[in-house]
């Protein structure tokens, strides 16, 4: 056995006895410890008299010994690290000696650190005592041996080696030590110094008394009894009190229950008046008292409430919560008392006391075991439960205080604890400062990493970190490398990839590291600066934290002469963690602050070496790791999966990760082996995935059995037909993910097997329930499960492992083709059977799908068209098992947060669901039978229900449900409170006039009626109520509609889904002329689905009739009886009656359940209208409150639902919203003023305002206004204030008035670039009125010029003629240059009106070819949408014009029409901006320079001369507009060169603010003509009073550069010249002329490519042959020509606006290497079409492979007028064949010449620029809006739609640091200081005109790979507009750089739809959190407001643009689309019933 005190533990759990250590290391010691130093030595040795025994020695190494520190240890000595120090301590013969060694940080790093010798000391000192302290315990007499290794520090200082002189040294050294003030909050060890503990100061005194008498005893006291502390006359805790803090203490934390009974909490320093606390004592988790205290008289301590609860059980009691609490503020003094007393065997009592006065008394059995345990929080504020009380300046500050610290001592502890300069926080203490900064480092381990960059220009992308190795490393590796390595040898600088990953299916980030397989380039530490050093430090810190265990990947280059025989990777891993180490006490904390750490290595590095050399070593600093991503997802390249597997072999470092994926599974798919072999290759291997690729298993069953770190794996779709037994024997696997295989067979035993597994997914699958013997056993600890798309109709699992651990489950039946694929005027109107097959292929064999199709597509179509569609969901809801009822144990799922049961059969929502209590997301999409939610879904924390496509919901009602998850949460809590079954309906009477609807209404009234009724006017309204046979009552609201044509106009507004409609007609009239079908198609048009009557009047007087009532029935399916009646003999009414209440009861709105509360609410206004017809908001929200509705928000929720229903009408547009209709009847008075049978005012539908008091003379005068209004919203009228009219439109005459529009000659000159654009509209019915309120949502754009059937519009000098030309047609014809824009205007507002108010009208709409369109062709031919939807399904490459057989590729065509979907997206964002940046080229001037000329004073040398800047600004060869003369310019003259330029520079100043002119120039630039803009600030230094000109409001914190000193005029040139290229990037001249264009572009596929084939890429059987497309930028060089082709594009940058189009933009030529592989290619045949279709430049087909496919593909068509070289085969002519294409081409082409304007200025094609610039930038926004729009439905949370990236400076945020918690942050210089910058996401507005930011900014943490697909095509948009004048990021050069590195990330991003939900999900996230800021410190919620505009669009606009567009502020999820169901969406209830499932 042996002495237990003398063991070290090392590594955990194993312990070394120091006897067994060896007596010597001298071999290691060398090579750590060397003769030979260089820096700063403290060194002692002690003499003994006598020698001592092993164990007293071996003890004091015990105590020096740390895991961390200690490098060596032998049986007499000890070598320790630490605080960049080396100590060493010996033991020999007689003699022990102490030396501590630290570098001098000047000599070989160049860092300046003053206090290195001070932190040596620090160490030397400590180490010093700990040996002092072995002689005084061991009583061990010695002497110093003043030899020449003695170096005391005192001795150093000056030369003494006076024992006396020491010993007081030592004695002033650790009496300062002792003299600070130290915090134990834990055991013995001081808070803010750790590094000594109590003891040794306890001990410590009396090793001073003993060794140095004189030393004079210090005043701490410590009492030490068995080791524990008994009592401490300090406090021992202190805290503060925050705002948003609490502080809970535990018993163990501050007392010991068996040695101490008292302790006191008390309040030091002051009073907190405005603060309130609250202190609660627990006892076992059950509260025993609360108190709280505010709002106390001074020093009385009496008035303070407690609430004491009577303990029944040990848990935690809520009760208090809801209960007033009455509470005082604290004072200075003031103390809460707890004791515990009368300690016995059984019990003991726990008393508190409050001030002395006791408060509360328990009695506790000991039994119980209960402790106790303090809370102190700061409370809520009293009257929101959602702020915390305001605090005092300062935080409440409070001590812990034991029975050991009286009274009496306060005063001295209060002053002397508090931090002062007394406080050890002034210690300079290396230990603490390196602990700060690890823990820094560690806590921002990902952060910090993920930021570094050893590159900040455009063309970084790879995180890198640098390190530094001897250049002879091969003859290092067999030492320990270590510092002195770094001294002693060349240097060269290597580089390594730093990979973060996240995976959250495990939430879980892994971080890897390699280095970069190459030759280091040389390097001195002496050209290192400071930043570089930090930046090698931390990079050091990093690759030693790398979690793979090889850090080498290929060793050819690195370490040619390495051998296998030692540990590489680990040498290196220890040598970068002493760097480290070494390293970090040189820097302080502030030096790591900016988490975006990045450095230039170009600039200190790469420019040193020539140019040859950069190019050698270059890539490997500036672009991906080409190893890092072989095995992505999203890889760029095209290397087959078992090459990257290879490669991913030979760079083994980063085998952690490997993922691949094909675009689909096919027969020809890559098969996979996954055998022994790839597990040794991958022994470290966490995260393993495959997607649509083949997986063979079969030579290795055993595979996933033999790894041991693989912890995700995710196999989607491999064909796997029975899972491996080896994969579920895996302890470590915590994600598993087997979608889309064709799974039979499952173990049910197995998955309890994964022990650690977390997350399952099951999605997708071919098994069944009959697959299954029984439940799957699901392992403890699963917390997500996805069980979707599966043929079972409950949970085959047995959860009792898991039941309180799951947290996510989504259990969905099988998807059917969604309602969005058949919307009846959506992207697709057919389905191909290749869609059905990937739909069904795992549920059903391809056979029986075959005879499914045909059973579908019974007239042989060859696809489904709309009702096949549904036909064919029908089968599949029926045909699959499908859940009925919610699964009972899913309720016991107590931990739930996420429930998704989609596409399930559930009709009902339970009251169990409220046993989900942490539910935050209900998912029910497409549960086609759901009916009811139970409304205890409201008492649950959800923020989302998700109901689309529910379609048979009743409870909530559709009305409810459209208005998102807060309308539906808030209608079922009032449900809660009572209910009422609501049955009622309108019945519509239509027909026309005198058909006898009048008196049908009142024979359905009364039961006999013989007078004849009055002719109707508008609408009247009546109440039926009838009795049912179960004595419930049902409920008609009849209207009566008048049935002359004049009042069709406005019938429309009240036409509704919730009705019956009685079709009535005479039939003595006859059928033909009763209007039938117009009736038929309005109702179909405005109400789809409603049932119909068609009621034939007057039988009694005709004998005979006819009516075909089957064809009426084939045509309108709404129709649901035919009735023959006579009212005034009652004939058939009791039968219509009948059948009337038999459809009735079957609509699915019939037993709504309705709030009572609300309902009595109705019957309240009900009474009221009895006398009024028009009352106030604020007088129903009062009626609403004696109702028992007192919340705002449900007032609102109940008047909207009112309105639905047709009891009220609401407006919420401003100007109407205060006031609400509350009698229907009223507001068809109102409108029958205007549209009336009767004579009024009203002429040629001009509404003169003189005559409105007149047109409502019945009406009180002030309301008018009001009216009128509701007129405008009823798309009735609209205004013309320049003449004081409104205009009718319906009422307008018929006849066209005469106006010019002159059809386009094609011959004629077009210098204007003026275009027409013919656009029809082609209705199967076209409702009356449908035409007249498009003219009134377009009433902006409008003139004089306009009559019933059309109008004249005028937008930016494009002009549009809208007419109806048919009964079913509208056409529009668009004349301009851009004209593009304004027909997307008309169709937006022709779409919106449809879906609001005609949604069951069906149109088709066809566009112009775009050929005959460029040739000015009057009679184009026109595509129909569903033409091109078709062929798209049809994957059609072209369409043919059939006017002038233009060959239009589909593509193209898809670009021009308004088609909904992301597919086509990237082609017209390109194409736009492409066509954007054409037009900014085409502008006369680069730069427009304007100052004022009053700061022109050539003769004072203080001032810079506006002059002097324009001169050096036109040797640079730019093209500058200025005037000297600004005085007296002409404006027009000023106005046209602003236009014409690219930039505008503004010279402003003082002078400049007070220039009227400069003022206007100004305006004009930003705000008018919305011009890029650089402001450069001239007048005298530092003058800046134009700064408080509020026209300078906007400007102030804009990018400007100041020019306002002569001296520095240099470097500011060079800042302006940066800022300008920065600015003119896309646009400028190239002045370097050296650098020539590339004349030809190279597209090409790498399947083609001999080289690329060698490399690993994809090849074909005829792939390769003769030529290898490559080569031909040789041969062309060779001639002199230059090529672009993409291996030379290595550093530009990626995405779908890089290189690939400014090449082609830049070519001459471009040269197509056709072949088959390039024709399958969706890149290459992208290429062809771009070319092709867009620039329309010349092409050269080259053949290359061997194939001849490629000749029956859209390539041969398209290019089959281009000449053809045939390099196939061997053919050496062939080279000259194609030079002599090619020059031919080039010399074809005129030079490019200047043209020379006159001096007379053609301001019309100025103004044509113009226009078509803003046109078609408002076009490009409009587009990709209305895609965005898109991806949000209706039940996504209210937040804005569109955000960009932007700088923000620091600054201008709170000082919140949870707000500003930001790792992007760039620092520049402006006026001489720095600046910084936080990168944000700032939401838009979305205003029509033009975008611009709102004031909400997002810090933005990271930028991730996920958000950058968004972000690319967004920030492209903005640069090309307007608002990027008002974004930094487009300004300053850190912007470019972030740019640049989104472009490159958004190769490896999701696709944009998924890139933006993820964006817009974290601002959400973030938003919720509060997170989002306001810079003007306003209302959050309202900067941004959705809104509904006049036209039916619905955007996020700011207050002021609110205001300006007069817009519909909207609170709920309306969205653009249409907000009822499609009548033929429902019919899949009706085919549900009659579907044959048994054809298959």
């Amino acid at each position: 056995m042996c002495d237990l005190s003398l063991v070290v533990e090392y590594d955990h759990d194993r312990f070394i006895p120091l006897y067994c250590l060896k007596n010597d290391l001298k071999d290691k010691l060398k090579k750590e410890w060397f003769d030979t130093w260089s820096g700063f030595e403290l060194s002692v040795s002690w003499n003994l008299y006598h020698s001592i025994g092993s164990n007293i020695f071996a003890q004091t190494l015990k105590n020096c010994f740390s895991q961390k520190k200690t490098i060596l240890l032998w049986k007499n000595g000890l070598l320790n690290r630490e605080c960049s120090c080396d100590i060493l301590i010996k033991q020999h013969d007689l003699k022990i000696t102490l030396t501590v060694r630290i570098l001098n940080p000047k000599e070989p790093f160049n860092l300046d650190v003053s206090n290195f010798k001070d932190y040596a000391t620090f160490v030397f000192m400590d180490y010093y005592l700990m040996i002092q302290k072995m002689f005084y315990d061991n009583n061990i007499p010695n002497f110093f041996d003043f030899d020449l290794n003695f170096k005391h520090p005192l001795f150093l200082q000056n030369g003494t080696k006076k024992l006396s002189e020491i010993i007081e040294y030592d004695r002033n050294y650790y009496g300062k030590l002792l003299s600070y003030n130290h915090v134990f909050k834990k055991g013995t060890i001081c808070d803010e110094c750790s590094h000594t503990s109590i003891f040794e100061y306890s001990s410590l005194n009396q090793i001073i008394e003993k060794i140095y008498p004189l030393f004079t005893r210090n005043s701490l006291e410590v009492s030490v009894s068995n080791g524990n502390i008994e009592s401490i006359k300090k406090p021992l805790v202190l805290f503060d009190l925050n705002l948003n803090q609490s502080h809970t203490f535990s018993s163990i934390d501050f007392m010991n229950l068996a040695n101490f009974y008292k302790f006191r909490v008390k309040f030091i320093e002051k009073e907190y008046s405005s603060t309130s606390v609250k202190l609660s004592l627990k006892f076992s988790n059950e509260t025993a008292c609360l108190i709280d205290l505010q709002k106390r008289t001074q020093k009385t301590y009496d008035q303070f409430k407690v609430i004491k609860l009577i303990r029944t059980k040990f848990v935690m009691t809520n009760s208090t919560e809801d209960k007033d609490e009455f509470v005082y503020p604290i004072y200075a003094g003031d103390q809460l008392t707890v004791k515990l007393q009368n300690w016995s065997s059984e019990s003991y009592e726990i008393s508190i006391e409050f001030n002395s006065e006791e408060i509360c008394c328990y009695s506790v059995s000991t039994d119980i075991k209960v402790k106790p345990e303090l809370k102190i929080d700061a409370l809520r504020s009293r009257n929101s439960k959602e702020h915390r009380a305001t605090f005092s300046k300062e935080n409440v500050k409070f001590i812990i205080l034991t029975e050991g610290l009286y009274d009496d001592e306060y005063n001295s502890f209060h002053n002397i604890y508090l931090p002062d300069q007394n406080s050890c926080l002034k210690l300079l203490d290396p230990r603490k400062k390196i602990k700060e900064i690890t823990n820094y480092l560690e806590a921002n381990f990902f952060e910090i990493g993920k930021s570094l960059r050893t590159l900040n220009n455009t063309d970084e992308e790879g995180r890198r970190g640098i390190l530094l190795l001897p250049t002879n490393i091969d003859s290092c590796v067999n030492e320990n490398l270590g510092i002195h390595h770094l001294l002693n040898n060349t240097l060269a600088v290597h580089t390594f990839c730093l990979n973060f990953n996240y995976y959250s299916q495990i939430e879980q980030s892994f971080f890897y590291s390699h280095l970069i397989d190459v030759k280091g380039i040389p390097v001195s530490l002496k050209d290192m600066s400071k930043d570089l050093i930090l930046y090698y430090m931390i990079s050091s810190y990093f690759l030693s934290k790398a979690q793979n265990s090889n850090l080498i990947p290929v060793n050819e280059q690195l370490f040619p002469s390495f051998k296998q025989g030692c540990n590489l990777s680990e040498k290196l891993r220890e040598f970068a963690s002493k760097i480290y180490k070494y390293l970090i006490i040189f820097f302080d904390l502030n030096d790591f602050q900016n988490k975006s750490i990045t450095y230039n290595i170009r600039q200190t590095i790469l420019d040193k070496l020539s140019s040859q050399e950069q190019s050698q070593v270059e890539y490997f600093f500036l672009t991906t790791c080409y190893f890092c991503n072989q095995m992505e997802y999203n890889s760029i390249n095209d290397l087959k999966h078992s090459k990257r597997l290879e490669i991913k072999y030979t760079n083994s470092a980063m085998n952690y990760a490997i993922k691949g994926r094909s675009s689909e599974l096919t027969e020809d798919s890559e098969t996979i082996d996954l055998n022994s072999e790839f597990v040794e290759n991958f022994p470290e291997l966490k995260m393993l995935g495959f997607i649509n690729l083949k997986l063979n298993f079969e030579n290795s069953p055993n595979l996933f059995s033999k790894f041991k770190c693989l912890t995700l794996i995710q196999l989607e779709n491999n064909q796997m037909a029975k899972l491996p037994e080896s994969l579920f024997q895996m302890d470590t696997l915590e994600s598993l993910d087997l979608s889309r295989n064709p799974l039979k067979n499952i173990n049910e035993k197995l998955f309890i097997k994964l022990k650690n597994l977390k997350n399952l997914s099951l999605d997708n699958l071919s098994i069944s329930k009959n697959d299954l013997n029984s439940k799957i056993t699901l392992p403890m600890g699963l917390k997500k499960l996805v069980f979707s798309s599966i043929q079972f109709d409950e949970l085959p699992f047995n959860f009792d492992q898991c039941k309180l651990s799951l947290e996510s489950l989504k259990f969905s039946g099988i998807e059917w083709i969604d309602s969005f694929f058949y919307t009846l005027n959506g992207d697709r109107h057919i389905v191909q059977f290749d869609s059905v097959i990937y739909t069904l292929q795992n549920f059903l064999t391809l056979d029986q799908i075959t005879k499914l199709s045909a059973y579908l597509d019974a007239d042989k179509k060859g696809y489904l068209g709309r009702e096949e569609c549904i036909k064919l969901s029908a089968f599949i809801f029926k045909k699959f098992p499908r859940l009925n009822t919610i699964s009972p144990i899913i309720f016991e799922f107590k931990n739930l947060t996420h429930l998704d049961l989609s596409y399930q059969a559930i009709k009902s929502i339970p009251d169990e669901i409220y046993d989900l209590k942490k539910l935050k997301e209900l998912i029910l999409k497409n549960c086609i039978l759901l009916e009811n939610l139970s409304s205890k879904l409201a008492e649950l924390p959800l923020n989302l229900i998700d109901l689309t496509g529910c379609i048979s919901v009743k409870t909530p009602p559709p009305e409810i449900i459209k208005r998102g998850t807060s309308s539906i949460l808030s209608y079922l809590r009032r449900l809660s409170s009572g209910k009422e079954i609501c049955k009622r309906t309108k019945l519509m009477l239509v027909g026309l006039g005198e058909a006898g609807k009048t008196s049908l209404m009142n024979s359905l009234i009364s039961a006999s009626n013989s007078n004849k009724p009055e002719l109707t006017d508008g609408i009247d309204i009546k109440d039926w109520v009838v009795e049912l046979p179960d004595k419930t009552k049902l409920t008609y609201s009849i209207w009566d509609f008048a049935g002359q044509s004049v009042y069709y106009n406005s019938h429309q507004f009240f036409l509704s889904s919730r009705a019956v409609y009685f079709l009535v007609w005479n039939v003595r009239l006859g059928s033909d002329y009763a209007g039938l079908d117009f009736w038929l198609n309005s109702i179909n048009c405005h109400a789809p689905g409603a049932p119909i009557f068609i009621i034939g009047t007057h039988i009694d007087e005709v004998a005979k009739f006819t009516l075909n009532k089957e064809k009426l029935k084939a045509r309108y399916n709404q129709i649901c009886g035919f009735h023959f009646v006579s009212n005034t003999k009652n004939i058939g009414i009791n039968e219509l009656v009948k059948d009337l209440l038999d459809v009735t009861l079957k609509q699915k709105y019939m037993g709504e359940s309705i709030p009572s509360v609300w309902l009595n609410f109705e019957n309240l206004v009900k009474q009221k209208s009895a006398s009024e017809s028009l009352v106030s908001y604020d007088y129903l929200s009062n009626l609403a409150s004696e109702c028992g509705i007192f919340e705002s928000e449900e007032i609102l929720n109940a008047i909207r639902f009112l309105n639905d229903l047709g009891s009220i009408q609401y407006f919420e547009r401003n100007g109407l919203k205060d006031r609400v209709v509350i009698n229907p009847q009223w507001i068809v008075n109102v409108i029958s003023c205007v549209v009336s049978v009767k004579n009024t005012p009203i002429h040629d539908g001009k509404l003169l305002h003189v005559e409105i008091k007149n047109v409502w003379k019945n009406y009180d005068v002030s309301l008018h206004e009001w009216i009128v209004k509701l007129t405008e919203e009823f798309d009735l009228t609209f205004s013309v204030p320049e003449k004081q009219m409104h205009i009718v439109p319906c009422l307008l005459p018929e006849e066209k008035p005469d106006f010019q529009w002159q059809n386009l000659n094609p011959t004629e000159s077009n210098t204007l670039k003026i275009k027409e654009f013919k656009v029809l509209y082609h209705f199967e019915y076209l409702p009356i009125g449908l035409f007249n309120r498009i003219q009134v949502r377009l009433y902006q754009y409008g003139d004089s010029t306009i009559w019933k059937n059309g109008s004249l519009l005028h937008k930016n000098n494009q002009k549009a003629l809208m007419e109806q030309t048919a009964n079913s047609t509208i056409e529009i014809r668009v004349q301009g240059n851009k004209p593009e824009n304004i027909v997307f205007v008309i169709h937006e507002v022709i779409e919106a009106l449809i879906n609001e108010s005609f949604n069951g009208i069906k149109y088709d709409y066809s566009f112009p070819c775009p050929d005959c369109v460029e040739a000015r062709s009057n009679d184009p031919c026109l595509f129909s949408s569903s033409l091109l939807h078709r062929a798209n399904e049809f994957k059609a490459p072209f369409l043919q014009c059939n006017k002038y057989f233009h060959a239009i590729s589909i593509q193209e065509m898809m670009s021009v029409m308004p088609i909904d979907g992301l597919s086509n997206l990237d082609m017209n964002l390109e194409y736009s901006l492409r066509d954007l940046k054409k037009i900014k080229t085409k502008l006369k001037y680069d730069i427009a320079f304007w100052y004022c000329d009053k700061d022109v004073q050539p003769n004072n040398p203080n001032l810079v001369n506006p002059l002097r800047v324009i001169d050096k600004i036109s040797k640079e060869n730019y093209k500058i507009w200025f005037t000297k003369n600004p005085k007296d310019e002409k404006l027009d003259i000023i106005t046209y060169a602003l236009k014409e330029s690219k930039l505008v520079i503004l010279g402003i100043s003082d002078e400049f603010s007070k220039d009227l002119k400069c003022l206007e120039i100004l305006s004009l630039v930003k705000n008018l003509l919305k011009k890029n803009y650089l402001l450069i600030e001239f007048g005298s230094i530092g003058a800046r009073k134009w700064l408080m000109n509020p026209a300078f409001a906007s400007l102030c914190c804009d990018y400007r550069v100041i020019m306002q000193d002569p001296k520095r005029i240099s470097s500011k040139l060079a800042e302006m010249f940066e800022s300008i290229d920065l600015q003119l990037q896309d646009t400028k001249i190239d002045r370097d002329v050296s650098k020539k264009p590339p004349e030809i572009f190279i597209s090409y596929c790498w399947a083609n490519s001999h080289e690329a084939a060698r490399k690993g890429s994809r090849t074909t059987k005829t792939s390769l042959g003769w030529l290898d497309p490559r080569n031909l930028v040789k041969f062309f060089e060779e001639h002199n020509i230059n090529c672009w082709i993409d291996t030379q594009q290595i550093n530009s940058n990626g995405g779908i606006f890089g290189a690939m189009t400014k090449g082609m933009n830049t070519a001459c030529v471009v040269i197509a290497c056709v072949s088959d592989e390039y024709a399958n290619s969706a890149t290459c045949k992208l290429e062809f079409r771009f070319a092709h279709v867009s620039l329309k430049i010349p092409i050269i087909k080259v053949v290359v492979g061997t194939g001849n496919l490629w000749r029956r593909n859209e390539i041969a068509f398209l290019g089959g007028n281009y000449p053809e070289v045939n390099f196939q085969f061997e053919n050496p002519n062939s080279y000259e064949e194609l030079l002599s294409h090619v020059r031919k081409v080039l010399n074809s082409q005129e030079p490019k010449k200047e043209v020379k304007r006159e001096n007379e200025i053609d301001k019309r094609e100025a103004d044509s620029n113009n226009s078509a610039f803003q046109e078609l930038y408002e076009l490009t926004q409009r587009r990709f809006l209305k895609q965005i729009n898109k991806l949000i439905n209706q039940n996504f949370k209210n937040y804005p739609s569109l955000f960009c990236i932007d700088f923000i400076e620091s600054k201008k945020l709170p000082k919140d640091e949870n707000k500003i918690n930001n790792k992007m942050i760039f620092k520049i210089k402006q006026d001489d200081q720095e600046i910084e910058l936080y990168t944000c996401i700032r939401p838009l507005c979305e205003h029509e005109e033009g975008w611009h930011l709102s004031n909400l900014v997002l810090v933005l943490p990271e930028l991730l790979p996920e958000y950058c697909g968004y972000l690319l095509r967004i920030m492209n948009i903005i640069k090309n507009g307007p608002l990027s004048n008002d974004l930094q990021i487009f300004l300053l050069d850190s912007g470019h750089r972030l740019l640049a590195d989104i472009e490159k990330k958004s190769s490896l991003s999701l696709n944009i739809g998924e890139s933006y939900l993820q964006l817009r999900k974290f601002y959400i996230e973030e938003y919720e959190s509060k997170n989002v800021v306001l810079l003007d410190g306003k209302d959050i919620k309202h900067d941004l407001n959705k809104c509904e505009l006049k036209n039916g669009k619905i955007l996020w606009l700011c207050k002021n643009h609110v205001e300006s567009t007069n817009a519909k502020l909207i609170d709920d999820n309306t969205t653009n689309e249409s907000s009822t169901h499609d009548p033929l969406a429902n019919q899949i209830l009706e085919d549900i019933k009659t579907i044959d499932i048994s054809i298959v």
